[in-house]
């Protein structure tokens, strides 16, 4: 959507964190990255579509928020209200059919169930985010585990709204990329990404960059090639900065938020030593 939310927007995202008690949505890693089944990881499945992608994707995300634990999680609210939270025109009537679409088809791919009341809204329980059918977990780590954390910073300053579906996804892969890391700087090629994560360059390149307009991820020229002293060649390294979330959307960034900088590798400074040795020959040789 790319705006900042409406002010009954805002309240009502802010209620939904807090009577969530949650400190995140967390995802296994399996929702994102999927390098064996035919069909891909269930974000990409989820992002396909424009803006009924980006519907289903927030309603999936938010249902993992208020999710308690156990088989059968109720996450039942009525789409009229999830439309409001969401911000989407005319909540009450375009935007609740809109929720309507999105939830059929989150049960389509076994990711939600819903049990049909006559006269009334259905009763909505989660499922697994690998769309396999099985019951909901919270992923609680530990024991060697991964897991994807969305922060409830999201809701309660208005991120899942400003954020495109295209740049919720780059930012939840991203996250999975740095595994959980701040200070951490990742990169992946065009090939492994499309194989991982089955999503498109321009998928990629769009949301990353929606992302670093919101000053969300840094963007940085990494050394490219194993023997780096001799490489001229750069790739894009990314960088999440989690304390923006702390920020309200299209606000100026608070420099105490900032991450510390990446540590800088041993090959990495020998690459910077060695261009900067061949600068100062070639200067030397042409006075």
């Amino acid at each position: 959507m790319d705006r900042a939310p409406s002010p009954t927007a805002l309240n009502r995202l802010q209620y939904f964190a807090e009577r969530s008690k949650r400190q995140a949505a967390t995802f296994p890693v399996g929702f994102v990255r999927d390098e064996v089944s035919e069909a891909g990881p269930m974000l990409a499945q989820l992002v396909k579509g424009g803006r009924g992608g980006e519907v289903r994707l927030k309603l999936l995300v938010s249902m993992h928020l208020i999710a308690g634990g156990g088989k059968r999680d109720d996450v039942t609210r009525s789409p009229v209200s999830w439309a409001q939270m969401l911000d989407l025109p005319e909540p009450e009537t375009n935007g609740a059919r809109r929720v309507r679409d999105g939830c059929a088809w989150l049960e389509d791919h076994q990711l939600i169930v819903m049990e049909h009341h006559r006269g009334k809204e259905p009763t909505v329980f989660l499922r697994s985010a690998l769309g396999d059918g099985g019951p909901y977990a919270r992923q609680a780590g530990g024991g060697g585990s991964r897991y994807i954390r969305v922060p409830v910073s999201f809701w309660h300053h208005g991120w899942i709204v400003t954020l495109s579906g295209t740049a919720l996804a780059m930012w939840l892969v991203l996250a999975e990329m740095q595994g959980g890391r701040e200070k951490e700087k990742v990169w992946v090629s065009p090939p492994d990404a499309r194989q991982r994560y089955r999503l498109s360059e321009e998928t990629f390149a769009k949301g990353v960059w929606e992302l670093a307009e919101h000053n969300l991820v840094s963007i940085t020229k990494e050394p490219q090639g194993a023997a780096q002293w001799l490489y001229n060649r750069y790739r894009n390294g990314y960088q999440l900065d989690f304390g923006r979330l702390e920020e309200r959307p299209f606000s100026e960034p608070d420099p105490e938020h900032r991450p510390p900088p990446a540590p800088v590798g041993r090959l990495q400074a020998r690459a910077a030593r060695a261009r900067a040795a061949v600068a100062a020959a070639s200067a030397a040789r042409t006075r």
